[in-house]
């Protein structure tokens, strides 16, 4: 799932900590069956959120190229001690 989108409608700067802290704060999730039926996360054991992110680098005067994704880098703290959390960068 983006988060793109709603970090910028919510005024969150897309640089340095301040998505990290605000998804830390704000994150939240749901698990439903294929008919929206709700599902407490306790029933579901192998659940894994894990938010990830990735800089896209634009050639310097180059119009109409497209973006180069970079790395992805893995921001375990934002789901870390919840329910349905990833602990560790390593988990999977």
């Amino acid at each position: 799932m983006h988060l793109t989108k709603t970090l910028i409608r919510n005024h969150c700067p897309l640089t340095g900590d301040a998505p990290i802290q605000y998804l830390t704060q704000n994150l939240h999730w749901r698990v439903s069956t294929i008919g929206g039926v709700e599902k407490p996360r306790e029933e579901i054991p192998s659940l894994k959120v894990v938010v990830q992110s990735a800089g896209y680098q634009v050639a310097d005067g180059v119009i109409g190229e497209r973006p180069e994704r970079g790395e992805w880098t893995r921001h375990s703290p934002v789901t870390r001690g919840r329910l349905g959390g990833v602990d560790h960068g390593n988990e999977f």
